[in-house]
């Protein structure tokens, strides 16, 4: 019987110690007519928000997110296939906690 209590309590742990994460992404494609449209192009813009505090500027705008929220912000930049045109792309998100968005209070 102490064997079964112990497992059971075992796994009551595991299930409500798994984390849930989330991902929220947005992507801004550069235009595809444009001849300055490049990877390189894509990259420079990506290193310039970087550069100017993109996660303070985030935070500035979400003031209630934490640190530990904020570590999750993301910013690549990449080349894909969009509806079969070859397309470059930004690409952010941020991968946020479910259970500590939300505000205790």
């Amino acid at each position: 019987m102490k064997k079964f209590l112990i497992a059971i309590l075992s796994t009551a742990c595991l299930v409500g110690c798994i984390e849930q994460w989330n991902m929220e992404q947005r992507v801004v494609e550069l235009p595809a007519d444009n001849p300055s449209t490049s990877l390189n192009t894509a990259a420079q813009i990506g290193q310039s928000l970087l550069n100017k505090g993109l996660a303070a500027n985030v935070h500035k705008q979400f003031p209630t997110l934490t640190p530990q929220q904020l570590q999750g912000l993301s910013l690549t930049w990449e080349v894909g296939y969009f509806n079969g045109k070859r397309s470059v792309f930004i690409l952010t998100g941020i991968r946020y906690n479910l259970h500590s968005a939300v505000s205790k209070g």
